[in-house]
């Protein structure tokens, strides 16, 4: 804890700013699996559908079983993309606000960094998986694959670098 005292307020605000973003990343994921998960028909079957008096509710319960499963991949579509989107647009702006050329990065700093985002993989992994009770593997690769990736690319790596830097740069004098 005492090294946290010794950090400025622009390494302290790197780190919880990338801390809060792995947190709302991980709120969105884990709110849509669970919205996945919930989801209910938008359209009940029919117990009888005749047409000149003959019985065709297998054939209108089978029409609505496709309207209902492609309004739930639309859903898990959107769901996706939301969270892409978001992922993609606060780790630019975060990597272009929180991390400059002349940026410091102490090795607390990197190593925080560096845990968020393998808490953050555990995390949403496990939770995403437990919440849709390991069904829809699909869904939770796609839905946690890039926000894993961005984290890494926009946030642990360029951390790792500018530390690299500083310390190379304080080992030469």
């Amino acid at each position: 804890m005492t090294q946290m005292r010794d950090l400025t307020k622009a390494q302290k605000g790197r780190i919880f700013s990338f801390m809060a973003i792995a947190l709302v990343l991980l709120y969105l994921i884990l709110t849509f699996a669970w919205n996945v998960r919930v989801q209910t028909d938008q359209f009940p079957y029919t117990d009888s559908c005749t047409m000149d008096g003959a019985d065709f509710s297998p054939a209108a319960n089978l029409c609505i079983a496709g309207f209902n499963g492609v309004l739930n991949l639309i859903n898990m579509i959107l769901s996706i993309s939301a969270t892409w989107i978001a992922a993609t647009v606060s780790l630019i702006v975060w990597r272009f606000i929180a991390i400059q050329k002349g940026s410091v990065v102490t090795v607390l700093e990197w190593n925080i960094a560096k845990y968020t985002w393998l808490a953050f993989i555990v995390i949403s992994l496990i939770g995403c998986l437990v919440l849709l009770h390991f069904s829809h593997l699909t869904f939770c690769t796609f839905l946690i694959s890039l926000p894993i990736l961005l984290l890494w690319l926009l946030g642990v790596l360029p951390l790792q670098k500018n530390h690299m830097k500083y310390q190379d740069a304080t080992s030469d004098i």
